[in-house]
């Protein structure tokens, strides 16, 4: 009895050494165990960050190339509509009587025909062409317009006009001036000069557009 007495007084309890060691161990078999796991996440990021980015830049240039083959397409309708109407039969010589002004005593009639015309390209079957045609004189007055309000008026205080004068051009506009608030405007303007004796006109166009609402649409599809 007493020999096991003493051996049992004897024993050490656990040293902290081993204590620690034991938990070393445990806690590196478990980061070894989701090294591979946390790898694997890590590369998934990557990839899913990488074939975002792609998708997202096919996505805005599809959709540069859209904008781009609409707005050609736009530009070239209503380029080829303001050469149908200063080429149309009689052009030249209505456009002396508009210059002449109302002393010529055909002038009112000639300006309601010209303003007729223009409305044909107006409200077509088919497709609205432009939303408002003028012709604009040097000066910057209006000689004639779709909209009868704007016949006299001068635009030389609208920059934005003002820098269509004597010009080809087409171009995109937000507002275009204060004509057509908060609305997106494709115009297209042209220098004519053929009428003897009288200066240089620019006839232009205006055509609200959809294109924002159709790129979204595009986007989405």
């Amino acid at each position: 009895m007493s020999v096991s007495s003493d051996q049992s007084l004897t024993q050490k309890p656990p040293t902290p050494f081993r204590g620690s060691l034991v938990r070393t161990v445990v806690i590196s078999l478990l980061l070894i165990s989701l090294l591979p796991i946390i790898i694997i996440g890590i590369i998934t990021i990557i990839r899913t960050s990488n074939s975002l980015q792609e998708q997202t830049i096919q996505q805005l240039a599809s959709l540069s190339e859209s904008f781009s083959a609409q707005i050609n397409d736009l530009a070239g309708t209503r380029t080829k509509a303001i050469n149908e109407i200063n080429q149309s039969e009689g052009f030249d010589q209505n456009l002396a009587v508009i210059f002449e002004g109302p002393q010529n005593e055909q002038y009112n009639v000639t300006l309601r025909n010209m303003i007729e015309y223009f409305n044909s390209y107006i409200q077509t079957p088919t497709e609205k062409i432009f939303d408002q045609i003028a012709i604009v004189d040097s000066a910057g007055t209006v000689l004639v317009a779709s909209n009868r309000s704007l016949v006299s008026k001068n635009l030389t205080a609208n920059n934005f006009i003002k820098s269509l004068y004597q010009s080809d051009q087409t171009v995109l506009s937000y507002g275009a001036g204060g004509l057509f608030p908060d609305q997106l405007v494709l115009i297209t303007s042209k220098m004519y000069r053929n009428v003897a004796g009288f200066p240089a006109v620019t006839i232009i166009g205006f055509t609200s557009s959809s294109l924002p609402v159709s790129l979204l649409n595009s986007s989405q599809s």
